[in-house]
């Protein structure tokens, strides 16, 4: 039995950010794909997410995880926290190439 993907938050200005990233012609195909998997955010079967976006169950997996992992960091710098302001387009930028990056 396959299982459903992990509960994630994209904020307007996450989502605005990765559809835009999307669109650049000289973003790396894995960011790509990372950012597909991420977008695909509907409580899907992440068996169901691999077979649509044509890659592994443990891509699908590893990278559902990660972001669901850093969510909160990612929504912090979003929306601001006690007193002090959302983040600029640029750290919220920075901030989500390290979630889906390698390291």
């Amino acid at each position: 039995m396959s299982r459903v993907a992990l509960p994630i938050k994209i904020l307007p200005r996450s989502k605005a950010l990765l559809k835009r990233e999307l669109n650049k012609r000289q973003l790396p195909g894995h960011f790509k794909l990372r950012m597909q998997i991420i977008l695909a955010s509907e409580p899907k079967h992440n068996k169901d997410i691999a077979v649509e976006l044509q890659c592994g169950l443990e891509t699908v997996r590893r990278w559902r995880k990660r972001w669901y992992e850093n969510q909160d960091e990612l929504e912090l710098l979003e929306e601001g926290h006690a007193g002090a302001p959302p983040a600029t387009g640029r750290k919220l930028l920075e901030k989500t190439r390290a979630t889906l990056s390698d390291s």
